[in-house]
């Protein structure tokens, strides 16, 4: 009681007489602010001895926090992003207990971005306050608002911006602009997604929109799920032979649950701010995936001579339950991610710029897509009903299917084992044993000549595709340096053109372009004569040197990506997604 007396007392003290203030200063890293770069705001306030203030993130919520907001519209094409506050540290007081609180001097920061188009002006000011609570070690004062402002001016492309006040800036983790997915301004993008060559601007949404549903429809012959179609709609066939009404149902299911598993990634990526894909970096759940597909490619060879856990059954293409269909719908999803270009990584880049709840908007848009003609199957069971009834031949496609599935296991395993592309070899080991089976079966249950030269027509064509392409992928690339910050540094300041692939074992269409790009002859002789440093981002597994880069690039970490930086620029031209080697000379010809 006397505690709280002596509190009030003190208080009632510090309010009549001079209340103390901080001191708030701003400054920008470099001026004038160029098109096409970033900058950063440092906010720096100077508590008096002897006091302190709540931080941004006090012990207790009803407390004061210490709070920056900008107060004045930035120009168009100028964006900021969410303040990023130093962290505070936890100080015991008698009277007012354990805080966590700032003292002395504090340093805040503002990232900013300029847009390649942004209008030159001069006369410009940045301005805003901040909201702070002063204590001593006995009581606190009343908040206050304490007002700052910095001038600036946007000038032509290619000015040299001034550095200045480089200590203050020494604290500041530039790949804060990666972690800083939510701008608190109007979103700008220094470069504008574009998918069918239409730029999608901050305001696109019914484009964007309309272009997460159709990309989630052809999510559907990605080769990563190509293989769990044929499951499906074997089990859409099962469900088809009671009654229109139950396929309905159970399509509803499964759809919903493809929905669900989209709006859990949508989550992870613009929510927790994971990169796309990250759930492949971690080797539980990649081994996890090749586990149900393994159970469920022995499900389709009839291996399971012994009772199972249900929660394996229920992802045999022939369950009849509505757990089976949401849980087969959500593993369908998951099975998409390794194989998301050519248009997803534009679709992640322009939802990175937007509010979260925008961000995970289209990840369910995209769900929806996906589920659409499994909807349609269920929905028209006529044709479900189309696919082969009982009998021998029936039960081979059945098998064969396993072998599709089989390849998606292997393809998981060896990007998981093997470097590169040899995983490739292992595919067209599986193509063998698969090609060989088919001649077998066909000769055991038709052992008629056209029926048996059918087979080995379809089994040398299995075969030889997958050898093709297992030598084709495997050709001898450019040759690769690990990133480094450090290299990426000196080859800027030398203005030397540096490309940056980024790249995973897990990205499927990160392969398809090294095979087909970086092995053309064409490329190679281009990058030569132009004497770019290739550097590769390797995000196969999580914190690798340059994910803090890509973050930076595209906050929603979509992948493939390759990045040129042309004679030291500030920015860098990005080729998202799949692109062909004509694509890649005439960048490197034209700078653009």
């Amino acid at each position: 009681m006397l505690a709280l007396l002596a509190s009030a007392s003190a208080q009632s003290t510090g309010a009549l007489g001079e209340t103390p203030k901080v001191e708030v200063s701003a400054f920008l890293n470099a001026t004038p602010l160029t098109p096409g770069s970033q900058h950063v705001l440092a906010v720096v306030v100077d508590i008096p001895e002897g006091l302190h203030a709540q931080s941004a993130t006090p012990s207790n919520e009803a407390f004061i926090r210490f709070e920056i907001k900008l107060t004045t519209p930035l120009p168009p094409g100028v964006q900021a992003f969410d303040t990023v506050y130093p962290k505070g540290h936890d100080q015991t007081y008698p009277m007012l207990g354990t805080l966590n609180v700032y003292d002395g001097r504090v340093i805040a920061y503002i990232p900013l971005t300029v847009s390649a188009d942004a209008a030159v002006r001069e006369g410009l000011e940045i301005s805003g306050v901040l909201t702070t609570q002063l204590c001593d070690d006995k009581s606190c004062f009343p908040p206050e608002d304490t007002t700052f402002a910095v001038k600036f001016a946007v000038a032509t492309p290619g000015t040299p911006a001034v550095p200045g006040n480089a200590a203050l800036f020494s604290g500041f983790d530039w790949s804060s602009f990666g972690k800083s997915i939510q701008p608190t301004g109007p979103p700008t993008a220094v470069n504008a997604p574009r998918v069918f060559g239409l730029a999608l601007s901050p305001q696109s949404y019914p484009l964007a929109f309309s272009i997460a549903i159709f990309v989630g429809i052809i999510f559907n012959i990605m080769p990563c799920v190509l293989p769990v179609l044929p499951l499906k709609a074997y089990g859409f066939y099962e469900a088809s032979q009671h009654s229109r009404a139950r396929s309905l149902m159970l399509g509803l299911i499964f759809s919903s649950g493809v929905v669900a598993a989209f709006g859990v990634l949508g989550v992870i990526v613009f929510f927790a701010g994971q990169q796309w894909g990250s759930l492949f970096q971690q080797p539980w759940f990649t081994w996890s995936m090749v586990a149900i597909l393994v159970a469920m490619a022995a499900g389709l060879w009839n291996l399971f001579t012994f009772r199972l856990p249900l929660g394996v059954y229920s992802f045999e293409p022939n369950h009849n339950s509505a757990s089976g269909n949401f849980l087969f719908g959500g593993f369908t999803a998951l099975l998409s991610t390794p194989c998301t270009a050519p248009l997803f990584p534009a679709l992640l880049l322009w939802a990175s710029a937007q509010p979260k709840v925008v961000g995970l908007g289209l990840m369910l848009a995209v769900g929806v897509g996906m589920a659409l003609p499994y909807l349609l199957l269920a929905g028209v069971p006529e044709l479900a009903r189309k696919f082969p009834r009982t009998g021998p031949w029936s039960e081979l496609i059945k098998q064969m299917m396993g072998f599709l599935v089989l390849g998606t296991a292997v393809f998981l395993a060896g990007q998981a084992l093997l470097p590169g592309m040899k995983f490739m070899f292992a595919i067209a080991a599986t193509a063998v044993v698969a090609g060989g089976f088919l001649i077998v079966q066909t000769a055991r249950l038709m052992p008629r000549a056209v029926p048996i030269a059918t087979s080995c027509i379809l089994a040398l064509a299995l075969i030889g595709s997958t050898g093709y392409a297992a030598v084709s992928l495997n050709q001898k690339s450019v040759e690769w340096t690990p990133f480094s910050d450090a290299a990426l540094a000196a080859a800027r300041a030398e203005r030397r053109t540096v490309l940056i692939k980024f790249t995973a074992n897990w990205c499927a269409n990160c392969h398809y372009v090294e095979a087909t790009v970086f092995t053309d002859r064409q490329v190679r002789t281009a990058l030569t004569r132009k004497n770019v440093l290739l550097l590769k981002v390797d995000i196969t597994r999580a914190n690798a040197p340059g994910s803090d880069l890509l973050r930076q690039l595209n906050p929603a970490g979509g992948i493939p990506l390759t990045a040129i930086y042309f004679n030291g620029a500030d920015e860098p031209v990005q080729l998202a997604s799949i692109f062909t080697p004509a694509t890649l000379i005439e960048t490197l010809e034209t700078g653009k």
